[in-house]
């Protein structure tokens, strides 16, 4: 439903708590010692929940259903 756009530049994308996991640290250490790898990092959902739908089935009831991981709640860097 919701997602994360734009760039972050090295600096930001570097500093903890903003990076998405540690494979973001590892890319980070390639960019900063590799020039030719040196490109920007995007943003990427860190925290999602589910989203929540109510519906008729075929026999006219009525079904919750959650799709999960499906509303993003935060974003940080790739």
């Amino acid at each position: 439903m919701n997602y994360c756009a734009g760039l972050c530049p090295l600096h930001v994308a570097g500093i903890p708590g903003l990076a998405a996991s540690f494979h973001t640290a590892v890319l980070n250490l390639i960019k900063a010692n590799n020039a030719d790898a040196a490109t920007d990092s995007c943003c990427v959902p860190t925290q999602r929940h589910p989203l929540s739908l109510l519906y008729y089935d075929r026999d006219s009831n009525i079904v919750k259903t959650d799709i999960p991981d499906m509303i993003v709640d935060a974003c940080g860097c790739t």
